[in-house]
């Protein structure tokens, strides 16, 4: 079996998303379509006519008994954690949505913040009349005004327990 993956649109033809990005194909155990298509042809012709019945039995029984597994695993959880489980939002745990880019802006946005708001002043986007994400100072932006403010002729901190 493959599976298409566009980072956004759908997989058009040509191996191109709607976008014209290119389309990444991902085969379940490094087999694409055509080869699965193939192995279901031997195996029925290993099989033969007369035990593929039993061994779609079997298959079937094995699906149930994991279904049935999985569904005990999942009341044993709900059971163990109690009300709790059902409060979680699964979808805030999804790691397919996250972005680390995102992720990173908000904490330094965050700290900044509580920073600030811990010395009781505010933001320089905020004193400048904005507070929009353009006027933010850069993480370069305060390094240069930090090193304006050190003293040159002492030495920089060290911790010989931080090496």
């Amino acid at each position: 079996m493959s599976v298409q993956v566009v980072a956004a649109g759908w997989g058009g033809p040509g191996g191109r998303g709607a976008e014209g990005r290119a389309v990444e194909s991902v085969n379940m155990f490094g087999i694409n379509g055509s080869e699965m298509i193939v192995l279901l042809v031997v195996v029925l012709v290993v099989i033969g006519p007369q035990r593929l019945p039993e061994y779609a039995q079997q298959l079937r029984d094995l699906v149930r008994a994991l279904k049935r597994r999985a569904d005990e695993a999942k009341e044993s959880v709900k059971k163990d954690f109690g009300e709790d489980f059902e409060d979680v939002d699964w979808q805030k745990l999804d790691p397919r949505q996250y972005d680390p880019r995102r992720i990173v802006r908000e904490a330094l946005q965050e700290e900044e913040t509580a920073t600030r708001a811990a010395r009781g002043g505010t933001t320089r986007a905020q004193a400048a009349g904005g507070a929009t994400a353009a006027t933010l100072v850069t993480p370069i932006q305060r390094y240069q005004e930090q090193a304006s403010r050190r003293d040159a002729t002492r030495p920089a901190p060290f911790d010989p327990d931080a090496t």
